[in-house]
């Protein structure tokens, strides 16, 4: 079990490295902070899941329901706009 938390916790840090930089050049268009945010926290999490924190869970489900919170509020009930 430790080898697949370690390869997930690459994993998602790769994809928090992913959002921040990509987020960043989004802020520089004058777009949203959100992917900054969320990579942050996906990063934060990535580490906690490589020291083998049970954090990291908490903070992988809040920052998935935030994105929820935050797709509902951008898109409304638009299944398309969701998608």
């Amino acid at each position: 079990m430790p080898m697949i938390r370690k390869i997930s916790a690459v994993v998602l840090a790769l994809m928090a490295l992913y959002l921040i930089l990509l987020g960043a050049r989004l802020v520089t268009l004058g777009g949203s902070w959100y992917y900054v945010l969320a990579g942050v926290a996906y990063l934060v999490a990535a580490l906690w899941l490589w020291r083998n924190d049970a954090r990291a869970v908490w903070l992988t489900g809040a920052a998935f329901l935030a994105t929820l919170v935050w797709a509902l509020f951008e898109a409304g009930m638009d299944c398309w706009a969701l998608f």
